[in-house]
């Protein structure tokens, strides 16, 4: 009897204490709280303090140039236009080809009108073919047709502007027609293009001319041999 008088108020006090301890340790974490938000502020106020030291900035975000990117991105990359190489030009058909062969030979003989008529059969299978256009203008020089020789030099320049036979026979019929600047501009580019054909000498001449004002000279006799030379040395 005596023991159970001595547990009952123990146990009471251990109960009554509970609600002591969990008051206290909320008290204690409001405290904890209130700490942590007094140190953030004053946190807060030191860094915008003037002469506070500032925190570095994050890094901006790297950008990757061209040369550091993955090769195989790159690769399959499509190319840029300007990168683009021209196509190959396609084979001509053997028969134009047969053609073209058969009017030099008539242009060898100086039967113009044959000529004429085998280029303009080759004209209607391979029209940008790029012996076609010099000779078919040889051919109406040849054949006292001037115009016809103008016509044939501005069609092929408009299918292939950089042929250096038709810019040289273009510059000398304008440097005969008077237009002299007109006539530098084409001597010069076939220059450019092609120095090495054996008109070239002829250009450097008609151009040292233009320089001094002196009038285009006549043509130069044909000369022996096949062909006379290449197209456009004689007969402009």
């Amino acid at each position: 009897m005596k023991t159970g008088r001595i547990s009952v108020p123990l146990l009471l006090l251990a109960l009554a204490s509970f609600p002591a301890c969990g008051e206290k340790k909320e008290e204690d974490k409001k405290i904890t709280i209130q700490f942590n938000v007094a140190k953030e502020k004053e946190e807060k106020k030191s860094e915008t303090a003037p002469g506070a030291p500032q925190k570095p900035p994050a890094p901006a975000e790297r950008k990757i140039s061209p040369r550091q990117e993955d090769p195989a991105r790159l690769a399959a990359r499509p190319p840029e236009p300007s990168a683009v190489r021209p196509t190959a030009r396609a084979p001509m058909p053997p028969e134009a080809e047969e053609k073209i062969e058969a009017a030099r030979s008539a242009l060898d003989r100086r039967q113009a009108a044959e000529a004429i008529r085998l280029l303009n059969e080759a004209k209607r299978l391979a029209p940008d073919h790029p012996r076609l256009y010099p000779m078919l203008a040889r051919a109406h020089q040849m054949n006292r047709d001037r115009e016809a020789a103008k016509d044939a030099i501005h069609e092929g320049l408009s299918r292939n502007p950089d042929n250096a036979v038709l810019l040289y026979l273009r510059g000398f019929v304008r440097h005969r027609e008077g237009s002299v600047d007109l006539a530098k501009q084409d001597l010069r580019r076939a220059l450019e293009i092609d120095p090495n054909l054996p008109m070239a000498q002829r250009a450097r001449q008609a151009l040292q001319d233009m320089e001094e004002g002196k009038p285009a000279r006549r043509p130069a006799a044909r000369r022996a041999g096949p062909g006379g030379g290449p197209p456009g040395v004689d007969d402009f």
